[in-house]
């Protein structure tokens, strides 16, 4: 008949949850923190997500990485498709001077010439290798990813989307 017994059996139950969670995060460990698809360049996300949210996780990675490398990467360089993806991204970040036939996409965060610009492009290269090879070539070769792989190749390709999205193309 106390009229403060609701309050004080609240005030228990929030303590007790409140003892669990932080007993919960000593176990498990910091969650740190959540990537978001929707988040992804819109290149990515967007040939990526109806097929996401049907299930199909490899068509998914894989529609992403055929936007990426079958149309984005040659409209940016002003070539038609059909090139290796890894051989266009080789050319598109190439270190070296462009020619009439090999346009190359720059960077401008770093002065050229540099080592900081040197390795800005030769890192987006080599990322953009790597995603051609590991992730677009084996999904369309039928490699089936987890939930969390596909996830993380889509932000792989996201990553490379951006530096091209951002990136200048430079011609003779």
């Amino acid at each position: 008949g106390w009229h403060y017994y609701q309050t004080l059996k609240a005030s228990r139950q929030l303590a007790g949850l409140l003892g669990s969670i932080e007993e919960t995060e000593r176990i498990l460990g910091p969650v740190g923190p959540r990537l978001a698809a929707a988040n992804l360049h819109p290149w990515i996300w967007n040939a990526a997500v109806n097929l996401w949210d049907d299930g199909h996780l490899r068509e998914a990675v894989q529609a992403a990485a055929a936007a990426l490398f079958d149309s984005h990467l040659p409209a940016k360089l002003g070539v038609p498709p059909g090139k290796s993806a890894k051989d266009l991204v080789t050319q598109a970040f190439s270190t070296n001077p462009p020619t009439s036939a090999n346009p190359r996409l720059r960077l401008a965060d770093y002065p050229d010439p540099s080592p900081s610009w040197t390795s800005q492009h030769e890192g987006a290269q080599y990322l953009g290798m790597g995603c051609a090879q590991l992730i677009r070539n084996l999904v369309t070769h039928g490699a089936q990813p987890d939930e969390q792989t596909a996830l993380e190749q889509l932000a792989a390709l996201s990553l490379l989307a951006r530096l091209v999205d951002r990136a200048k193309k430079v011609t003779v």
